[in-house]
Formats: structure tokens, sequence, C-alpha cells
């Protein structure tokens, strides 16, 4: 619709979620968010591969970024913001996807390089 915000349509019983003109308004459907970004700074760097290492082998980060903050909330885990291989899980193999990415070219995070909504999160994204 031009203004920032997300636009609903319908297709038969399922929903699709179009991002259009991408600006600073929160989408409706859930935080903007960069796949893989588990810091919240709005990039995707080493600094989040060492974060979620540090979530995962030291406990020096408990809470994850979105609603429910742990691995088991749909919107850290499960094909989410920091299930970067697509398993469904958030493990080490996250966090060498990511390095793996940035360091060698390998594919991106399943959910892509860009901006996406994702429930339960919040906006931490700059488009």
């Amino acid at each position: 619709n031009g203004d920032g915000r997300a636009d609903l349509a319908i297709a038969g019983s399922s929903y699709i979620i179009v991002l259009l003109n991408e600006g600073p308004e929160p989408c409706e459907f859930g935080g903007l968010q960069l796949p893989g970004d588990a810091n919240q700074d709005g990039q995707l760097d080493l600094s989040d591969a060492i974060w979620l290492l540090e979530h995962l082998f030291l406990g020096t980060v408990k809470n994850l970024p979105c609603e429910g903050q742990t691995a088991g909330d749909p919107g850290n885990g499960e094909r989410r913001l920091l299930d970067s291989n697509g398993d469904k899980q958030i493990d080490l193999s996250d966090a060498v996807g990511v390095l793996v990415f940035l360091f060698l070219g390998n594919a991106p995070p399943v959910l892509g390089t860009h901006c996406v909504a994702i429930p339960g999160c919040p906006d931490a994204c700059r488009p």
C-alpha cells in the first residue's frame, strides 16, 4: 500500500504477506527481522555467530530475542530468526552456517538476507 506496512492477500485458505516500500513502521503481522541477527543490531555479521555460540555453550546470553525468549518459541526457532539452516532447531550448525555464509560465500540463512516479518518478534531490521 506504499506506506511501509504489510498488505495481506488471501489465496484460498492461505495468507500471503507482501511487504511494499519497506519503511520504519512496524509490520502488524510480526516484527521485521533480519534472519540470523541474533544480537538484534540489524546486521548479519560475525557478532551474531558469537552471540549464538555464547548462548548455546556459555550461557552468558540467556534470553533469545523473540517472544518467549527460548529456543522452543516459534519466533526464535522452528525455521525462524535463529534457525539459519532450516532444520527446526537452534544449535551449533546454525552458528557455523552463519560463519560459512559470511566467510566462504555458502548459502545464506533459509529465510534469506532481507527483512522478514516474524510473528512474536520485535522490529529490529533496518531495510
